[in-house]
């Protein structure tokens, strides 16, 4: 009988979690007192029970029991809760490994029964992994406890991996289908561009360039070019010309306003620009555009 000939075969990781910055555990009320930023952690947000108001810029976000967001780093935030019988979980780390999180970050989602289990295992390991100087768990520094369970840390790093690898299943989930790894990348891929093509339909009427939303979205600037031109079939900056080219036909239609009102709201340098850009994509002006819709 000829032996099994074993290979060995090396695990694909989604996400590593490189080093933890801070975990709150607190419950009651909770002032948001000022506003903090993480210049490269990724924050965690989970409200265990009651509600938790995320504040972020000039947003005040509410999360209801049981809901988990992400907050991307270099962000002003801060996190409140008014009700005595709120509590909430929140945490943040940095990772090695990542390339999607973004596309996790500022959702809200369910958490899912697993989460919670999961939640609740990294809670006990961070008490019994290091030493607390507070009533509740607050670690913002952290000293290992002589006392911790024997792997803890890695307790703590895995639990925090599995709950990011579920927020991903439910954001590329179609149908209520967990996608397949093998269709993974094509699918958060393709989740890109529709979150950057709503990124630039917000952003309209700002100077939009493809440096800008690269840096919003986490990546280089020819990093992301060479992923949307894959997945849309299409350059990015072609995308921002597209759409600011069909707003302004939608604007010129109305009869509303004028080219260079138009020029000025969506964010072109000029109204000459503006007509040389529109003449490029549709084979006349925006005047003539104007007035052949008026003579219809």
């Amino acid at each position: 009988m000829q032996p099994i000939q074993y290979s060995k075969y090396g695990l694909t990781h989604l996400i590593r979690v490189r080093e933890i910055v801070s975990a709150d555990y607190f419950t009651g009320p909770h002032p948001a007192r000022y506003n903090h930023v993480h210049q490269d952690a990724w924050e965690l947000c989970c409200c265990v029970n009651g509600t938790l108001t995320v504040c972020k810029g000039g947003d005040r976000i509410r999360l209801r029991e049981g809901e988990i967001m992400l907050i991307a780093p270099g962000i002003p935030h801060d996190v409140e809760a008014e009700a005595s019988g709120s509590r909430a979980f929140v945490t943040s780390f940095t990772i090695s490994s990542g390339e999607f999180m973004h596309l996790i970050q500022d959702r809200i989602s369910p958490s899912t029964p697993l989460q919670r289990q999961l939640f609740d295992m990294m809670i006990t390991e961070l008490e019994n992994a290091f030493v607390q100087d507070f009533e509740w768990l607050h670690l913002f520094t952290f000293r290992p406890s002589e006392n911790s369970p024997l792997g803890a840390e890695q307790m703590i790093c895995c639990s925090l991996e599995q709950i990011l690898i579920l927020l991903f299943r439910n954001a590329t989930a179609q149908e209520g289908q967990i996608v397949q790894t093998k269709q993974y990348r094509a699918a958060m891929y393709g989740y890109l561009v529709d979150q950057v093509n709503g990124y630039i339909e917000e952003h309209l009427s700002e100077p939009l360039t493809v440096g800008e939303i690269a840096s919003r979205f986490h990546y280089s600037r020819a990093r992301l070019s060479t992923i949307y031109k894959a997945a849309a079939g299409t350059s990015l900056s072609s995308a921002i010309s597209t759409a600011r080219i069909s707003q302004a036909k939608e604007m010129l239609l109305t009869g509303k306003y004028s080219v260079t009102e138009v020029s000025d709201a969506l964010g072109f340098s000029s109204p000459q620009y503006f007509s040389h850009c529109f003449s490029r994509c549709t084979g006349i002006t925006p005047t003539r555009f104007a007035e052949d819709s008026k003579a219809k």
